[in-house]
């Protein structure tokens, strides 16, 4: 029927699965990790969300800035949320106004830190490793890209990580 109607069909589905956090031990995690998109439609659904006291959200896009205001408001004032992103503020894709708004509202931004290794209890997160990277041009002088600093790298304690850096067909 509508090809009979139409010369043309166009289907934006969007990209509608988050991209999966591959770090060490994350294959023992059984609760802990919240997939972005998956939280932001459970609070558009009014469905009752626990992330625990301390979120950690990875990304820097407007995704993982949405994500971080809206965990931020859901631990509260007794909660923590850090934004973590493995470049710096000049080279993050969300709006900068964004940012700085989850900063006024409380959220903790990190960057040059990249996750490295998911700690668990019984499955359930307890913590992320981070590494310390720095910027780094390459030959041909394109944009400075995140690789490791040393072996600098820093725990964070934490109920909750989700990894908001993106998403795929």
């Amino acid at each position: 029927d509508l090809q009979k109607e139409f010369d043309y069909i166009y289907l934006a589905v969007g990209a509608q699965k988050s991209k999966p956090l591959k770090v060490k031990g994350i294959e023992k995690v059984s609760e802990g990790i919240v997939q972005p998109l998956e939280l932001l439609a459970n609070i558009k659904s009014h469905r009752k969300i626990n992330l625990g006291e301390n979120v950690v959200v990875l990304g820097g896009g407007n995704v993982a800035v949405d994500v971080a205001r809206t965990a931020n408001r859901l631990v509260g004032k007794d909660g923590s949320v850090k934004l973590v992103y493995r470049r710096t503020r000049n080279e993050m894709p969300a709006d900068p106004e964004e940012l700085e708004e989850a900063i006024e509202e409380g959220v903790e931004w990190m960057e040059l830190a990249n996750p490295e290794q998911v700690q668990t209890k019984k499955g359930v997160v307890t913590g992320l490793q981070l590494r310390k990277m720095k910027l780094e041009a390459d030959a041909e002088g394109r944009r400075p890209r995140p690789v490791p600093d040393g072996n600098k790298r820093k725990t964070l304690r934490c109920d909750t990580v989700i990894p908001a850096f993106g998403q795929e067909v």
